[in-house]
């Protein structure tokens, strides 16, 4: 009987083990497999640049939506969409994904993980974009934390708004509809 209660145990300790890996390892794959970023662009050392600031940002305890509206805004400051975007060079150059400014030039960051916890830093600040519900209301939410000046324009409002949509669209469609 004895060696019948040890099986039983030993295979119960076995299933308990392959369940609790499976279940871990699936949710590591659904944070880290959330977006087919080559859908979004096929370029090797974008890619690169993209799976890195992804890391990092996965890291942070973010919701799905967090995620989304940062990296859409990210993309879209740095045009990493498009090459020929005004703070592209800033990501190898600098490690500011944000165009984060400061004394009339954009910030240094001596790493990705040292500009990240400055971009948070200034995102949770004032109206707090973080907490958004929606790209409409990140946009609200920079322009009342004066991210676009102090007296920023319904039309450059709504051209960032504008390009955050297709950017978060994108995503959206690379994640699968997640």
């Amino acid at each position: 009987m004895k060696s019948n209660n040890t099986i039983i145990i030993v295979g119960l300790a076995a299933l308990a083990f392959f369940v609790f890996t499976s279940a871990s390892s699936n949710a590591d794959n659904a944070q880290t497999d959330m977006f087919d970023f080559t859908q979004l662009d096929n370029e090797p050392d974008d890619l690169a640049r993209i799976n890195n600031l992804y890391s990092v940002l996965i890291q942070q305890g973010l919701t799905n939506l967090q995620i989304q509206l940062i990296l859409a805004q990210l993309f879209y400051e740095t045009g990493i969409l498009n090459t020929s975007g005004t703070n592209y060079t800033a990501i190898d150059q600098l490690n500011n994904w944000g165009g984060i400014g400061g004394s009339g030039a954009l910030r240094s960051y001596p790493d990705l993980q040292s500009f990240f916890n400055d971009y948070l830093r200034i995102l949770r600040m004032g109206a707090d974009p973080l907490d958004a519900t929606d790209t409409y209301d990140f946009v609200t939410k920079l322009a009342k934390n004066s991210y676009f000046g102090a007296n920023p324009t319904l039309a450059q409002q709504q051209t960032y708004l504008t390009g955050i949509n297709n950017i978060f669209h994108q995503l959206y469609i690379a994640s699968g509809g997640q």
